[in-house]
């Protein structure tokens, strides 16, 4: 407020105030309206009611405070309570927990969440243009393949001399959709010389002009895959990297030389990492 300031944006509301212990919600609640009447506070969210109506009440709290006197009696109009015995250290629990099945009264909580406030659709925010998106076929090798399959089929695996256990549904996608882009995932560096993704992404910069018309973005999730398209193109690309490992520092300074070195012809980017 002393340089001027009289508002306070909050985005992604919902996730910082589900719940009055959390100290973003202790901080607003105690300085909005008490302490700075004259400020304003703007909650911004594409989730305004959560999937457990308990938590809405935080917010409802913050910025139409009149509709109710305190949790307990936001609790009292529309929440029911069920028992259940939790396991401690200490023995058995007795605990009551909001029972998901048993909500009284939504549409006067839905009411008081949109009181005060406002709803835009995107489609009348944005004016963006729709992206031109090409889907390219990648055949892998039968090297590549055959290494796949086996992980698919086993779900055991052995990494840098470590076995990984991949049975569980996420852990196998999030492994397999490694070993899909790097063959050097599943196998000793080099033992699979056909990289088929390698060849494909090859393919693209070429028909691009990547090497002397223009400049190229490549997005990978995966550490392993930023660092293998990194050693693919070292060469004929002088690539920028950036992603987790590099820390901040670093990062910023591919940015910079994505940007400004002309030699540096494309930009390997974590989506993470690239979008910060």
């Amino acid at each position: 407020r002393q340089l001027g300031y009289f508002a306070v944006m909050y985005d992604e509301a919902h996730m910082g105030l589900g719940s009055e212990t959390n100290k973003i919600y202790k901080a607003l609640k105690k300085y909005f309206p008490e302490h700075l009447p004259d400020m304003r506070l703007i909650l911004s969210t594409g989730t305004p009611h959560p999937n457990d109506p308990y938590r809405n009440y935080p917010i409802i709290s913050l910025k139409s405070p009149t509709w109710y006197k305190s949790r307990d009696y936001f609790n009292a109009k529309h929440v029911s309570f069920k028992r259940i015995t939790v396991r401690t250290p200490r023995g058995d629990k007795n605990v009551s927990v909001p029972d998901t099945s048993g909500y009284r009264e939504l549409d006067y909580m839905h009411h008081a969440m949109m009181d005060r406030a406002s709803r835009a659709l995107k489609a009348n925010v944005l004016n963006l243009q729709a992206p031109n998106i090409q889907k390219v076929p990648v055949e892998l090798s039968k090297s590549h393949m055959a290494a796949y399959r086996y992980l698919i089929k086993h779900r055991y695996l052995e990494i840098n001399g470590q076995v990984v256990d991949a049975r569980g549904v996420q852990a196998l996608r999030q492994i397999a959709l490694q070993a899909a882009c790097d063959p050097d995932f599943i196998s000793e560096r080099g033992s699979i010389r056909d990289n088929a993704v390698v060849n494909t992404v090859k393919a693209l910069l070429e028909s691009v002009g990547a090497y002397d018309q223009r400049k190229v973005v490549l997005f990978a999730n995966y550490t392993n895959t930023v660092e293998m398209l990194a050693r693919a193109f070292k060469k004929d690309y002088n690539p920028a990297v950036v992603y987790g490992p590099n820390g901040p520092k670093k990062n910023q300074d591919e940015v910079y030389r994505f940007q400004n070195d002309g030699t540096c012809r494309i930009g390997i980017f974590n989506p993470i990492a690239g979008g910060v």
